[in-house]
């Protein structure tokens, strides 16, 4: 078995001996193909192999470009998103489509980013306190001084009036007054710095009483009636007086404005059945065309 070169061209062949009964040689049995037409044959199949390699990888590009792709755009957005937020764009987000890994990356950054933003709003909101603190700090020790001036030479007066009731009593209110504006200056001044309120036992009564005598003065208060419904049971609350004589008199203050052709402030503070107190009190304006 082998190559033969045989007239002239080059066989792959095969000889086979025949023999006679006697086991004689008696001729050879041969089979042969030509060369040239199995290398063609090789030849044609490596090139189909090759050419079905070429069209497996182009078609293995063409489907694996749009697959990248669709990986790597959600990663490029989240390092574009990345470089944005780096520079304090707080308005950055990353629109997320479909599921899995990337989508929940997508909405780890939108949270992330989310809770960034709300903390830097609360920082600027912080550090805007800490400004109006210190102008606050600054305004209120401008005040103190007149103040005290004031408050001097007012109980000096209140001093001397002798008998003149009607005079006494106008200076005690505007001592009264001046006491209630240092206190809100020395609020102004804690405005900056956390400090325990100074609670008591305390009336809501006496309250509202204190309120309604701070602003019973005021020329917006001439058209505006003032009607009480006190509850004698109401039992006495643990609070600050004079933060809460301020809030009455701005709601006081609040009404009066509202009812611009007078009317009638109610109040009646008032505790459940139960005996707990339920409110501080109740204020309710009203007007001729208005209610508040």
């Amino acid at each position: 078995m082998g190559r033969a070169y045989v007239v002239k061209e080059w066989f792959i062949t095969c000889y086979y001996p025949l023999r006679d009964s006697q086991d004689q040689v008696v001729g050879s049995l041969y089979v042969g193909a030509r060369e040239s037409s199995f290398l063609n044959l090789v030849h044609d199949f490596n090139n189909r192999v090759i050419l079905i390699a070429f069209v497996c990888l182009l078609m293995a590009g063409l489907i694996a470009v749009p697959i990248a792709r669709l990986f790597i755009r959600p990663i490029k957005n989240l390092v574009e998103s990345n470089r944005r937020l780096s520079e304090g764009d707080m308005g950055v987000r990353v629109n997320i489509s479909g599921k899995g890994e990337l989508a929940e990356l997508g909405n780890s950054f939108n949270s992330m980013v989310e809770t960034l933003e709300r903390i830097q709003k609360e920082l600027v909101h912080k550090e805007k306190l800490a400004s109006m603190g210190q102008l606050a700090a600054g305004v209120a020790h401008e005040i103190n001084n007149p103040l005290g001036t004031i408050m001097l030479y007012a109980e000096t007066l209140h001093r001397e009036a002798g008998n003149d009731s009607a005079k006494k009593d106008d200076l005690k209110m505007i001592i009264d007054a001046t006491h209630r504006c240092k206190r809100i200056v020395g609020d102004l001044l804690n405005f900056a710095r956390e400090q325990e309120m100074l609670t008591q036992e305390s009336t809501v009564h006496d309250v509202l009483e204190q309120a309604i005598h701070a602003v019973s003065s005021q020329p917006r208060f001439d058209h505006v009636r003032i009607v009480r419904y006190f509850d004698p049971d109401l039992p006495a609350i643990q609070a600050d007086p004079a933060q809460l004589v301020q809030v009455f008199v701005n709601l006081l203050n609040n009404a009066a404005d509202a009812m611009t052709e007078g009317g009638t402030i109610t109040l009646t503070p008032g505790s459940s059945k139960a005996g707990r107190w339920k409110s501080t009190s109740r204020i309710q304006a009203v007007a001729s065309k208005r209610r508040i």
